[in-house]
Protein backbone atom coordinates (compact mmCIF):
# COMPACT_ATOMS: atom_id res chain seq x y z
CA UNK A 1 0.00 0.00 0.00
CA UNK A 2 1.21 3.48 -0.82
CA UNK A 3 0.66 5.33 2.46
CA UNK A 4 2.31 8.60 1.48
CA UNK A 5 -1.00 10.15 0.36
CA UNK A 6 -2.72 9.68 3.70
CA UNK A 7 0.01 9.83 6.33
CA UNK A 8 3.43 11.40 6.71
CA UNK A 9 4.65 8.54 8.89
CA UNK A 10 7.40 6.23 7.72
CA UNK A 11 7.07 2.46 7.62
CA UNK A 12 9.21 2.29 10.76
CA UNK A 13 6.88 4.71 12.57
CA UNK A 14 3.81 2.76 11.47
CA UNK A 15 5.29 -0.43 12.86
CA UNK A 16 6.13 1.35 16.10
CA UNK A 17 2.52 2.56 16.54
CA UNK A 18 1.28 -0.95 15.81
CA UNK A 19 3.66 -2.42 18.41
CA UNK A 20 2.78 0.18 21.06
CA UNK A 21 -1.00 0.07 20.65
CA UNK A 22 -1.77 -3.34 19.21
CA UNK A 23 -3.96 -1.56 16.64
CA UNK A 24 -3.82 -2.75 13.03
CA UNK A 25 -2.73 0.59 11.56
CA UNK A 26 -2.74 -0.83 8.04
CA UNK A 27 -6.46 -1.63 8.33
CA UNK A 28 -7.02 1.98 9.43
CA UNK A 29 -4.99 3.26 6.50
CA UNK A 30 -7.07 1.11 4.16
CA UNK A 31 -10.24 2.76 5.48
CA UNK A 32 -8.69 6.21 5.14
CA UNK A 33 -8.17 5.47 1.44
CA UNK A 34 -11.94 5.18 1.02
CA UNK A 35 -14.62 7.83 0.79
CA UNK A 36 -16.82 8.58 3.84
CA UNK A 37 -19.79 6.92 2.09
CA UNK A 38 -17.73 3.78 1.45
CA UNK A 39 -16.62 3.70 5.09
CA UNK A 40 -20.22 4.06 6.24
CA UNK A 41 -21.38 1.21 4.02
CA UNK A 42 -18.62 -1.00 5.43
CA UNK A 43 -19.73 -0.06 8.96
CA UNK A 44 -23.34 -0.94 8.13
CA UNK A 45 -22.36 -4.29 6.60
CA UNK A 46 -20.26 -5.14 9.65
CA UNK A 47 -23.15 -4.18 11.95
CA UNK A 48 -25.52 -6.49 10.07
CA UNK A 49 -23.01 -9.34 10.28
CA UNK A 50 -22.63 -8.71 14.00
CA UNK A 51 -26.42 -8.78 14.42
CA UNK A 52 -26.66 -12.12 12.61
CA UNK A 53 -23.97 -13.59 14.84
CA UNK A 54 -25.71 -12.35 17.98
CA UNK A 55 -29.01 -13.80 16.81
CA UNK A 56 -27.39 -17.23 16.58
CA UNK A 57 -25.23 -17.13 19.72
CA UNK A 58 -27.51 -15.15 22.06
CA UNK A 59 -31.08 -15.38 20.71
CA UNK A 60 -32.65 -14.61 24.09
CA UNK A 61 -30.33 -11.87 25.28
CA UNK A 62 -32.68 -8.95 25.91
CA UNK A 63 -29.80 -6.48 26.15
CA UNK A 64 -28.87 -7.20 22.54
CA UNK A 65 -32.36 -7.08 21.04
CA UNK A 66 -32.05 -3.41 20.09
CA UNK A 67 -29.04 -4.11 17.89
CA UNK A 68 -30.55 -7.17 16.19
CA UNK A 69 -32.68 -5.37 13.63
CA UNK A 70 -31.84 -3.71 10.32
CA UNK A 71 -29.31 -0.91 10.40
CA UNK A 72 -29.31 1.66 7.62
CA UNK A 73 -27.45 4.75 8.80
CA UNK A 74 -27.64 6.27 5.31
CA UNK A 75 -31.44 6.17 5.42
CA UNK A 76 -31.51 7.79 8.87
CA UNK A 77 -29.12 10.51 7.75
CA UNK A 78 -31.27 11.11 4.68
CA UNK A 79 -34.37 11.69 6.81
CA UNK A 80 -32.47 14.01 9.17
CA UNK A 81 -31.25 16.07 6.24
CA UNK A 82 -34.70 16.27 4.63
CA UNK A 83 -36.03 17.78 7.84
CA UNK A 84 -32.97 20.10 7.92
CA UNK A 85 -32.02 18.96 11.42
CA UNK A 86 -28.94 20.60 12.93
CA UNK A 87 -26.82 17.73 14.21
CA UNK A 88 -23.30 16.33 14.46
CA UNK A 89 -22.59 12.61 14.08
CA UNK A 90 -20.78 11.24 17.13
CA UNK A 91 -20.06 7.80 18.59
CA UNK A 92 -18.89 4.72 16.77
CA UNK A 93 -20.18 5.75 13.34
CA UNK A 94 -18.31 9.05 13.63
CA UNK A 95 -15.19 7.04 14.39
CA UNK A 96 -15.76 4.88 11.34
CA UNK A 97 -16.27 7.93 9.13
CA UNK A 98 -12.94 9.26 10.39
CA UNK A 99 -11.19 5.96 9.67
CA UNK A 100 -11.82 3.66 12.65
CA UNK A 101 -12.67 -0.01 12.19
CA UNK A 102 -14.50 -0.44 15.51
CA UNK A 103 -17.94 -1.99 15.18
CA UNK A 104 -21.06 0.07 15.81
CA UNK A 105 -24.66 -1.04 15.32
CA UNK A 106 -26.36 2.30 15.93
CA UNK A 107 -26.16 5.92 14.82
CA UNK A 108 -25.42 8.50 17.50
CA UNK A 109 -26.02 12.21 16.95
CA UNK A 110 -25.69 15.34 19.04
CA UNK A 111 -28.56 17.66 18.14
CA UNK A 112 -29.06 21.37 18.66
CA UNK A 113 -31.57 21.70 21.50
CA UNK A 114 -33.17 24.99 20.45
CA UNK A 115 -36.99 24.85 20.23
CA UNK A 116 -37.29 24.76 16.43
CA UNK A 117 -34.63 22.10 15.92
CA UNK A 118 -36.09 19.95 18.70
CA UNK A 119 -39.52 20.33 17.09
CA UNK A 120 -38.20 19.23 13.71
CA UNK A 121 -36.30 16.33 15.28
CA UNK A 122 -39.50 15.13 16.97
CA UNK A 123 -41.21 15.15 13.55
CA UNK A 124 -38.27 13.27 12.07
CA UNK A 125 -38.57 10.60 14.73
CA UNK A 126 -42.21 10.21 13.77
CA UNK A 127 -41.16 9.88 10.10
CA UNK A 128 -39.03 6.81 10.92
CA UNK A 129 -41.60 5.34 13.37
CA UNK A 130 -39.22 5.76 16.28
CA UNK A 131 -39.99 4.07 19.60
CA UNK A 132 -38.26 5.18 22.78
CA UNK A 133 -36.46 2.31 24.50
CA UNK A 134 -34.74 1.90 27.84
CA UNK A 135 -37.22 4.04 29.78
CA UNK A 136 -39.84 2.98 32.38
CA UNK A 137 -43.10 1.67 30.96
CA UNK A 138 -45.04 4.71 32.17
CA UNK A 139 -42.93 7.04 29.98
CA UNK A 140 -44.51 7.58 26.54
CA UNK A 141 -42.61 5.90 23.70
CA UNK A 142 -43.27 8.87 21.42
CA UNK A 143 -41.54 12.06 22.53
CA UNK A 144 -42.13 15.67 21.54
CA UNK A 145 -39.80 18.65 21.41
CA UNK A 146 -40.39 19.45 25.10
CA UNK A 147 -39.17 16.03 26.17
CA UNK A 148 -36.17 16.27 23.84
CA UNK A 149 -35.15 19.60 25.32
CA UNK A 150 -35.37 18.32 28.89
CA UNK A 151 -33.35 15.14 28.48
CA UNK A 152 -29.72 14.43 27.63
CA UNK A 153 -29.77 10.98 26.01
CA UNK A 154 -32.56 9.22 24.12
CA UNK A 155 -32.35 5.84 22.40
CA UNK A 156 -34.88 5.02 19.69
CA UNK A 157 -35.63 1.90 17.70
CA UNK A 158 -36.55 3.07 14.20
CA UNK A 159 -37.50 1.26 11.02
CA UNK A 160 -33.86 1.73 9.94
CA UNK A 161 -32.22 0.62 13.19
CA UNK A 162 -31.15 2.27 16.42
CA UNK A 163 -30.76 6.05 16.65
CA UNK A 164 -29.35 7.67 19.79
CA UNK A 165 -30.00 11.39 20.19
CA UNK A 166 -27.91 13.36 22.68
CA UNK A 167 -28.19 17.04 23.50
CA UNK A 168 -25.15 17.28 25.76
CA UNK A 169 -22.66 14.40 25.36
CA UNK A 170 -20.24 13.77 28.23
CA UNK A 171 -17.10 15.86 28.00
CA UNK A 172 -18.68 18.51 25.77
CA UNK A 173 -20.86 21.58 26.00
CA UNK A 174 -23.31 20.30 23.42
CA UNK A 175 -24.00 20.91 19.75
CA UNK A 176 -22.35 24.31 19.31
CA UNK A 177 -19.17 23.06 20.96
CA UNK A 178 -18.95 20.00 18.68
CA UNK A 179 -20.04 21.87 15.56
CA UNK A 180 -17.14 24.32 15.90
CA UNK A 181 -14.59 21.54 15.39
CA UNK A 182 -16.61 19.10 13.28
CA UNK A 183 -15.49 17.81 9.89
CA UNK A 184 -17.90 18.40 7.04
CA UNK A 185 -18.10 15.26 4.90
CA UNK A 186 -20.04 14.61 1.72
CA UNK A 187 -21.92 11.33 2.11
CA UNK A 188 -23.92 10.38 -0.97
CA UNK A 189 -24.24 14.03 -1.87
CA UNK A 190 -25.28 15.14 1.62
CA UNK A 191 -22.97 17.43 3.57
CA UNK A 192 -22.83 15.92 7.02
CA UNK A 193 -21.00 17.23 10.08
CA UNK A 194 -18.98 14.60 11.93
CA UNK A 195 -17.38 15.21 15.32
CA UNK A 196 -13.66 15.88 15.09
CA UNK A 197 -11.28 13.18 16.26
CA UNK A 198 -10.08 15.26 19.22
CA UNK A 199 -13.70 15.68 20.34
CA UNK A 200 -14.40 11.96 20.00
CA UNK A 201 -11.40 11.32 22.22
CA UNK A 202 -12.64 13.95 24.67
CA UNK A 203 -16.05 12.26 24.88
CA UNK A 204 -14.55 8.81 25.42
CA UNK A 205 -12.19 10.15 28.08
CA UNK A 206 -15.21 11.55 29.95
CA UNK A 207 -16.93 8.16 29.91
CA UNK A 208 -16.55 5.67 32.74
CA UNK A 209 -17.35 2.64 30.56
CA UNK A 210 -14.63 0.04 30.14
CA UNK A 211 -15.38 -0.42 26.45
CA UNK A 212 -14.83 3.30 25.86
CA UNK A 213 -11.37 3.07 27.39
CA UNK A 214 -10.60 0.32 24.89
CA UNK A 215 -11.93 2.47 22.03
CA UNK A 216 -9.55 5.24 23.09
CA UNK A 217 -6.58 3.09 22.11
CA UNK A 218 -7.78 2.98 18.50
CA UNK A 219 -8.80 6.64 18.41
CA UNK A 220 -5.38 7.73 19.64
CA UNK A 221 -3.69 5.53 17.05
CA UNK A 222 -5.89 7.19 14.42
CA UNK A 223 -4.81 10.58 15.74
CA UNK A 224 -1.16 9.67 15.17
CA UNK A 225 -1.92 8.58 11.61
CA UNK A 226 -3.77 11.79 10.83
CA UNK A 227 -1.24 14.20 12.36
Amino acid sequence: MNTSRITNLSEHELRRIHAETGVDVYALLDLLERTPAERLRIAMANARNMARLRAVTRPYDADEMIASGAFDALAILGVLHRREIHFVVIGGIAGYLLGSELLSANLDICFAADPENARQLARTLNDVHARLVGFPHDVPEIVDEHVLRRGDVFTFQTEYGVLRCLSNPAGTEGYDDLRDHAECMEIDGLKTYVAGLADLIRMKEASSREKDRLVLVTLRAMQKLRE
